[in-house]
């Protein structure tokens, strides 16, 4: 244990060295270099400097180590960082040097120190490796130039690598690797070359290197691999991943290979494996996965005999029989198997109770997400340690008692979605040590009480019923399981609760009964619950609870009875119960409240959307825990002024949309500190002088309401305190210092969607800590040329959209972050204008009247992330406007009727951040405009609106690189025809690719749809998917004139007949009119059971 001497010396060394190496750095430099840390390491002088987006600022002649960090530094311009020049860091004893995202285009010779071992270049501009830079860097141990605009990988002939390396050059824009590619490294660690654009890999390509141990080669279009590729380093590689490529056969370049440990293929073509190649390492594979590709069944000759294999992954395949398993007995079988992934193929029956029986060690199996039907008798006998069996998603009509008898050490059970109807007496017999059974999304009708039977059911911890017909539950159905923890019944069809339907589940905690008709709750029907922590009763239709129905429970965490029928709440609905510490009974009848049993517990309290129409001095009496309570949406008229006294820990206060029309003298002064306090919504115009504390309120919002200024004499009481005031939507008509005096505190202040007509001078000058300023949507027509004179200096983010300015105000503070001027009459933005927000990250000029755009603007703007220049008369959008934006993560350009040139196709490349792009409603004469090879140069998006100028929509997007597309919308005046509108070609519904994506909703309204068997699709579709998420109903078959009925109706509602050649060509769609759909799909990754929301919007 360090003494505190030794601490304290620690933290001066580490104090005095920062000093000393910035000291070195020269002072003309200025503020920039202030981004850079210097961190001593190894206690010998030498030094970590990180200088990560150090974008202002080019890296200065530093002194030599020996020279006093007092002599006078060179004389060094701040200009962009660019370059790294030459002697740059040549004389500082650095291990580690951080130069990430800044704008790096050269690294010249010599700039770098010969004592680094870690150099990390991530997010710069580098087309190259800087070879040279490199040269004397003999102790270099890892380089990572990830996310630059490498194409080509070229060695230099004077530099090479001796010592063992690792070299990330991940997201870059490489497309071939060759035998030039890595000749400067003998020995490399860890190579990543993952999300790049390679197609083509050149037998020498890795012929200097002599060993390499992971390769990542992931995300790329490698379709083969010569064998010989991987010879010299065939002993050493241990981890190859190829994870989504189009490798349709197994690279002959397997085949040198003899100690891998881990391959990854998914996402690829795969339709077999060939045995022999992969030969070399069978003993010595440990994980294999080769999800998301296109077998079609177990390919065991190539995986029996891998001894020391422990997880395959076969999932997302098109295997329908599993019978290959017991036949890769013979080639060694599956001894040290643990996990074996195979959901989402087609298997239908597992009939051969053979199949797992090689597969002793087994402890995870996921047969999820097929279309199994049935499972032979004691199929899984042999899997006598499997502790987790996945079979949701399949189409088993009974609980596979017989299956499932033999696993005696089984722990978790999902059966989730399938089709059983019914369970069978002593259901867990031979499963005594269960802990987790999940049967949600059934069609069970009734629970009786042998199902779930004590004596046998001892281990188990939690039951999900949901999502199932249940309508009955016998009396004692779960009595005396003792071991339950969680039980979960919400979404059925249960009116009433019997007497000891729950009787005795003495480690219960957990009771979900949400979502049913229940209209009744028995006497004793929660009986001996004594450890019941929550209990949720939402969604039903109770009007009152029985006051003997509850019996045995003395304490809840949570009582949730929101969505019901009570016109009241008092105790007796309670029974034993007497303390809850949360409490929600909104989206009731509620007019009647009473507390006082809970006077000594109660912290959390929803009263939302229930018929108060006044807060009674009595209803919260002695609630002194109370923090949150929510009274929005009633009807309340009037809150007394003794409202909440008894109320001192009140910290979140909800009284918005309701009637209130004035707040009296001390309604909120007993509190000690409200954190948020909500009365928007309301119809308040007077706020007592005398309403709040001495500086209780810390957020106060009053929006929508009918102000007609800022309540200043109200808020005297509170100024030193609130750091939050929203008092928009009102009807406030000038702001002028004097209002806002004495509001020292305050960091945000939202005054948007007003009548202010006026900003005087200095407006916001005493408002010395403001951060956000939102002033949009005012019908300003007098702006003070200083009117933000002595603004904060620790504003960050103005909203003056929509404020009637002519140009960009005054603002001298270089901490803004975030600027919307958009909807104004602003026809330029100077350079004067922006020099003092350099550090912006987000800048909306939109809807203005602009014609230009300075480069030199853009180029000041380092630090900008998102950009919309929509709806400005701008002509032209030039290379060098991009060369700028290298930072940017979303640019939206549109509705620009003006435009006349955009930037060549290859001008995108720069941007190599991007995310979302936004590029719609611009001219025909707009040119170049091929969007095709616009996408070709962007990095993958999360987000695309695009317009396109073809007549038919067909493989445009195929140029794209849309692997993390999450939305997508498609416009055109021209489009008029789809080459095919059927998503499910190659699947079945709901399911639309590979890789088990599930089509959430399809909007095709507004558009003349022909209803034929090109849309058989729809009625299977509609039976699997969510009714809330399709609009089939307001959406009409076109060829059947005034009295045509809904896609809905039509293919619901009559069978349709449809001829062979029909359903199988290609129809088309045509659309006279601006085509515009919109198709919302959701990704599951079943494996780790991940959900990921995509939207695709044309």
């Amino acid at each position: 244990m360090p003494s505190i001497a030794n601490l304290a010396r620690f933290f001066f060394l580490l104090l005095y060295s920062t000093k000393e190496c910035l000291a070195q750095i020269p002072g003309s430099v200025g503020a920039s270099w202030s981004q850079c840390l210097c961190i001593p390491v190894n206690g010998d002088s030498s030094l970590h400097i990180l200088c990560s987006r150090l974008s202002s600022a080019t890296v200065p002649l530093l002194p030599n180590e020996e020279n006093s960090p007092r002599s006078p530094p060179p004389d060094i311009v701040a200009v962009s960082l660019s370059v790294i020049s030459n002697l740059a860091f040549h004389r500082l004893r650095l291990i580690v040097l951080t130069l990430s995202n800044n704008r790096i285009t050269e690294i010249e010779k010599m700039s770098l120190p010969r004592t680094l071992s870690f150099l990390d270049l991530r997010n710069n501009l580098l087309r190259q490796i800087p070879f040279l830079a490199l040269k004397d860097v003999a102790n270099l141990n890892s380089i990572n130039l990830e996310s630059n605009n490498i194409s080509l990988l070229q060695s230099h002939p004077e530099v090479r690598f001796e010592n063992e390396i690792s070299l990330l050059l991940r997201n870059n824009k490489i497309k071939t690797l060759d035998g030039h590619s890595f000749r400067s490294f003998k020995r490399i660690k860890d190579l990543d070359i993952s999300y790049n654009q390679i197609h083509l890999i050149e037998q020498d390509t890795f012929e200097s290197i002599s060993s390499l141990s992971s390769l990542d080669l992931s995300y790329n279009s490698i379709a083969y691999i010569l064998h010989g590729t991987f010879k010299n380093f065939a002993k050493s590689l241990v981890r190859l991943n190829l994870e989504e490529n189009v490798i349709h056969t197994l690279p002959d370049a397997f085949r040198d290979l003899r100690n891998l440990t881990y391959l990854n293929l998914n996402g690829n073509k795969l339709h077999n494996l060939d045995p022999e190649i992969l030969q070399g390492f069978k003993k010595t594979l440990t994980e294999l996965f080769i999800a998301y590709n296109h077998l079609k069944e177990i390919p065991y000759k190539a995986i029996g005999g891998m001894d020391n294999l422990l997880h395959l992954d076969l999932s997302k395949n098109r295997i329908q029989s599993l019978y290959n398993f017991s036949r890769g007995v013979f080639e060694g079988g599956y001894k040290s198997l643990m996990n074996l992934n195979l959901a989402g193929n087609q298997i239908s029956s597992i009939d051969d109770s053979s199949v797992f029986e090689q597969m002793k060690n087994l402890v995870y199996l996921d047969l999820s997400y097929n279309n199994i039907s049935h499972l032979e008798d004691r199929v899984f006998d042999k899997l006598m340690g499997l502790e987790k069996l996945f079979l949701q998603n399949n189409k088993l009509t009974k609980f596979p008692m017989a299956a499932v008898s033999g696993l005696h050490k089984l722990r978790h059970l999902i059966l989730d979605n399938n089709l059983i109807t019914q369970l069978p007496n002593y259901t867990l017999a031979d499963l005594r040590y269960l802990e987790h059974l999940s049967l949600t999304g059934n069609q069970i009708k009734l629970i009786t009480e042998r199902m779930f039977d004590s004596s046998i059911t001892r281990n188990l911890k939690t039951l999900n019923l949901a999502n199932n017909k249940i309508v009955g539950i016998s009396s004692k159905a779960f009595s005396d399981l003792n071991s339950l923890q969680q039980l979960i019944l919400k979404n059925n069809q249960l009116k009433m609760i019997p007497a000891d339907a729950f009787s005795n589940l003495i480690n219960l905690r957990y009771l979900d009964l949400t979502g049913n008709q229940i209209t009744a709750m028995l006497p004793l029907a929660l009986n001996g619950l004594r450890s019941l922590d929550h209990l949720l009763l939402g969604l039903n239709r109770l009007e009152s609870i029985d006051r003997d129905a509850i019996q045995g429970v003395s304490k809840l965490e949570s009582l949730d009875i929101s969505h019901n029928a009570l016109h009241r709440f008092v105790c007796p609905y309670l029974g034993s119960i007497g303390s809850i510490v949360k409490l929600d009974v909104s989206h009731n009848e509620i007019t009647q409240v009473d507390l006082s049993c809970l006077a000594t517990s109660l912290e959390h309290l929803n009263l939302a959307h229930n018929d108060l129409q006044r807060i009674s001095r009595g209803m919260l009496q002695q609630v002194e825990l109370l923090r949150w309570v929510s009274l929005r949406h009633n009807g309340i008229l009037e809150i007394q002024k003794e409202s909440f006294e008894n109320c001192p820990a009140l910290a979140y206060i909800d009284l918005s949309h309701n009637f209130i029309k004035r707040v009296w003298d001390g309604t909120f002064i007993a509190q000690k500190q409200i954190s948020r306090l909500d009365l928007s919504h309301n119809m308040i115009e007077l706020i007592d002088a005398k309403s709040f504390g001495e500086n209780n309120v810390l957020e106060l919002n009053l929006g929508k309401n009918g102000l007609t200024k800022v309540p200043i004499d109200s808020l005297k009481s509170i100024e030193a305190s609130i750091a939050v005031l929203r008092v928009d939507k009102n009807k406030i008509r000038i702001v002028e210092s004097s209002q806002l005096s004495g509001l020292h505190n305050l960091s945000s202040l939202i005054l948007s969607h007003n009548e202010i007509d006026s900003i005087e001078d200095g407006a916001f000058e005493f408002l010395s800590s403001l951060k956000i300023l939102d002033l949009s949507h005012n019908p300003v027509s007098s702006w003070s040329p200083t009117a933000f004179r002595d603004l904060s200096h620790s504003i960050n983010t103005v909203n003056l959209a929509d404020t009637g300015l002519f140009f960009v105000p005054r603002l001298s503070h270089r901490n803004i972050l975030n600027l919307n001027i958009s909807w104004n009459k602003i026809y330029e933005l100077t350079r004067r204008d922006m020099v003092p927000m350099t550090k912006l990250s987000s800048l909306d000029c939109s809807h203005n009247n602009m014609k230009t755009l300075d480069v030199e603007i853009l180029e000041q703007l380092t630090d900008l992330k998102h950009l919309n220049l929509s709806g400005n008369p701008l002509t032209h959008v030039n290379p060098d406007h991009l060369r700028a934006l290298y930072q940017l993560e979303s640019l939206w350009i549109s509705n620009m009727p003006s435009l006349v040139r955009l930037p060549p196709a290859s001008s995108f490349s720069q941007l190599t951040n991007l995310k979302e792009f936004r590029m719609y409603d611009l001219p025909i004469e707009t040119e170049p405009f091929i969007f095709g090879d616009i996408l070709r140069n962007l990095p993958p998006l999360r987000s695309l609106y695009v317009q396109v100028r073809d007549n038919v929509l067909k493989n445009q997007l195929h140029k794209g690189d849309m692997r993390l597309l999450r939305e997508l919308h498609i416009t055109g005046s021209n489009l008029s025809q789809l080459t095919s509108i059927t998503p499910f070609r190659y699947t079945a519904p709901p399911i639309v690719n590979q890789h088990g994506t599930i089509l959430q909703t399809i909007r095709l309204e507004g558009n003349p749809i022909l209803c034929d068997c090109e849309l058989k699709w729809v009625a299977p579709y509609i039976t699997v998917s969510n009714k809330e998420s399709n609009d089939f109903q307001r959406v009409f078959c076109d060829q059947f004139g005034l009295r045509s009925p809904s896609i809905f109706n039509f293919y619901t509602q009559q069978p349709i007949l449809c001829d062979n050649d029909i359903v199988n060509s290609v129809s088309q769609l045509s659309l006279p009119f601006s085509f515009s759909f919109i198709i919302v799909i959701l990704s599951i990754l079943f494996a780790h059971g991940l959900h990921v929301q995509i939207a695709i919007i044309g």
